[in-house]
């Protein structure tokens, strides 16, 4: 084989050529070479100038902007052989063990990089991960273990204790699909609309069930009255205002505050979380709330939540320690859940007291004792005996019924009251009566 070259391809180590003279001098500096280069552990890497006094086969690696003997010389490695320095330039894939840092670096063609030997902190843009298996192009994470610990930040160092699973569209905006819960280990699906539908103790939080008739901004008449259902504005003289849309209102509350009492065979001890969307204070019996905050709740007590002085929508008290996505319940389910509180006969969108023969109960009934009596069944079963009231369909009149042909006629009582249903009585000649009534059962707390 002929020789043309003069060094060899990697480290450039002169070759002997045939016939040369002094060959040991050649061959000497192949050794000097070999010396400095293989096993490479420098001194340092952050001098710019050749230390004062090096020893005998020093090595540095050159910073940049080098001056003095290391002039030009960025980068390379420089060794302290027989009184001077040589210099080599370092190729991609070079390493070298720096002591004074005990790191390990290597030449990436514009840097000498630092080789991490701990455990790295991050990954990125990995192609595959597999525990226990290989992953494939189908499953890039694949995973074969007996057992998993999965582990997070904790709460005060600006995580959660929470176990969550996040899924992204887009890599940048993550939504919670599952969470459970650090503290009861109840599992929630925030995404996901429940066939119970009743995370949320708050009835009507959308606001849309308005069976009393009410117009947003009418000042009330004494304390306590209630508007939309399930709300009551505290402070007589004082409204409620809304504006609608996306299905849902959004409701202005009065300094004084417009709340809802939660009834206590609902509230199971423990903590709960209130969540709402505006600018309102609020408060959970008494007590101020942050929105997302939390407060701990008593078994079988009534709970108030009130809102003040702002705007608030799709509030939210459901169990936990974190809230949510708002829990949309079907309008049905709502109404009903309304009414053992508030129900009426009356159309949904008719104030009770107005004139309309529309859901007017009818029967015939017959005298006995020279009273007719009627009975009024409740379409849900009430939380206690309501007080009821009955209207003439006619003329809107209280305490009264219609009586066929064109007779009005007083009810001389309500009788048999109980959650589920109650009878009225009046009295008239006939000896049987067709008559006609609306009713409004109401059991608010």
């Amino acid at each position: 084989m002929t020789i043309v070259a003069e060094t060899t391809a990697n480290l450039k180590l002169p070759y002997i050529a045939a016939g040369q003279a002094q060959k040991h001098v050649t061959h000497n500096e192949a050794l000097r070479m070999l010396d400095a280069l293989v096993r490479l552990a420098v001194k340092d890497r952050e001098r710019t100038a050749p230390p004062d006094e090096p020893a005998e086969g020093a090595r540095h690696i050159v910073a940049a902007g080098a001056t003095g003997a290391w002039e030009g010389k960025d980068h390379h490695v420089a060794v302290f052989v027989d009184g001077g320095w040589f210099t080599f330039a370092p190729e991609p894939g070079w390493t070298a063990y720096v002591t004074s840092e005990s790191r390990l670096c290597v030449w990436t063609g514009t840097e000498w990089a630092v080789v991490e030997s701990d455990p790295p902190t991050e990954l990125h843009d990995l192609v595959g991960l597999g525990v226990g298996t290989r992953p494939d192009a189908v499953n890039a994470f694949a995973a074969k273990l007996e057992n998993a610990l999965w582990s997070a930040r904790y709460a005060g160092e600006g995580g959660s204790d929470d176990f969550t699973i996040k899924v992204s569209s887009d890599g940048s905006v993550w939504t919670t699909a599952l969470r459970i819960d650090a503290a009861s280990g109840a599992v929630t699906l925030p995404r996901t609309r429940l066939a119970c539908g009743l995370r949320n103790l708050l009835i009507n939080a959308r606001g849309l069930v308005n069976q009393r008739g009410y117009v947003a901004g009418t000042a009330t008449t004494a304390n306590g009255q209630y508007t939309v259902d399930r709300w009551r504005v505290v402070t007589a003289g004082e409204a409620l205002f809304w504006s609608e849309g996306d299905g849902f209102r959004t409701f202005t509350a009065p300094a004084g505050g417009v709340e809802q009492v939660v009834e206590g065979i609902n509230i199971v001890a423990g903590t709960y979380v209130l969540s709402w969307v505006g600018t309102a204070s609020a408060s959970v019996n008494g007590v101020p709330v942050a929105n997302g905050g939390t407060v701990v709740l008593p078994g079988g007590a009534q709970a108030t939540v009130r809102f003040s002085g702002g705007t608030f929508a799709l509030p939210q008290l459901e169990r936990g320690t974190v809230p949510t996505e708002f829990e949309v319940r079907p309008f049905g389910q709502e109404l009903a859940m309304c009414q053992r509180y508030y129900e009426k006969s009356y159309n949904l969108g008719v104030k009770p007291g107005t004139p309309s023969q529309a859901g007017r109960r009818n029967q015939t009934t017959f005298q006995i004792a020279a009273v007719h009596r009627a009975d009024i069944p409740f379409r849900v079963v009430k939380r206690a005996s309501p007080v009821v009231t009955i209207y003439n369909p006619t003329t809107g009149a209280a305490g009264q019924v219609r009586a066929y042909p064109d007779a009005d006629l007083s009810i001389g009582g309500i009788y048999m009251q109980g959650e589920a249903g109650c009878m009225i009585d009046f009295v008239t000649s006939a000896s049987t009566q067709v008559v006609f009534w609306h009713w409004v059962a109401e059991a608010e707390l």
